[in-house]
């Protein structure tokens, strides 16, 4: 009887528990959604050896942005309610999967991104002094494998295609949708 007791006061709390996160969440979505309409998007910088995935990263992310349809893309840093600034930090190509003559059969590629978004202090200068900056930040990571030697053939630029386009996506789960720990 004590152990369903216990049971029972531990569903309760939970209960409360994923209640209060998801206002908090749904709080801070309502304020983007009510308050702050347009997004600029910052060219990422790249610290890894990443070649060519500033231009690419960024083009996935207006596409993912715009698909959400919370926000609205503007190419003018000035208008922007808010601005998305982000670095890759790390790029990993490895294999994953050798035969029997320790050649490479399947790769592993993973990027990790720091991302931050912020008021834009020219529009919302008056309102930030009395309402504090809003800064969030997140690391976001994407994983993908591929195979250019076994079934489904996959280049290695496809892959990469692949992973930015997951890698947009989550940033804007991460920012906009749903929190990703």
């Amino acid at each position: 009887m004590f152990a369903i007791c216990r049971i029972y006061v531990l569903i309760v709390f939970a209960v409360f528990h994923a209640c209060g996160s998801t206002s908090d969440r749904d709080k801070k979505r309502d304020l983007l959604n009510q308050k702050y309409k347009l997004l600029y998007i910052q060219n990422f910088d790249n610290r890894s050896n990443f070649g060519g995935v500033t231009g690419r990263l960024k083009e996935k992310l207006l596409i993912a942005v715009d698909r959400d349809g919370r926000l609205k893309i503007t190419p003018d840093k000035e208008q922007a309610d808010l601005v998305l600034y982000g670095q890759v930090m790390l790029y990993g190509d490895r294999p994953s999967i050798m035969d029997n003559f320790s050649e490479p059969l399947v790769y592993n590629l993973t990027v990790l991104t720091s991302i931050k978004l912020r008021i834009n202090l020219r529009k919302h200068s008056d309102e930030i002094k009395n309402d504090g900056v809003l800064i969030d930040q997140k690391l976001v990571r994407s994983d993908a494998t591929f195979s250019p030697r076994q079934p489904p053939f996959e280049t290695k630029f496809e892959a990469e295609e692949t992973l930015l386009d997951v890698l947009a996506n989550r940033i804007v789960m991460a920012l906009f949708g749903d929190e990703l720990d």
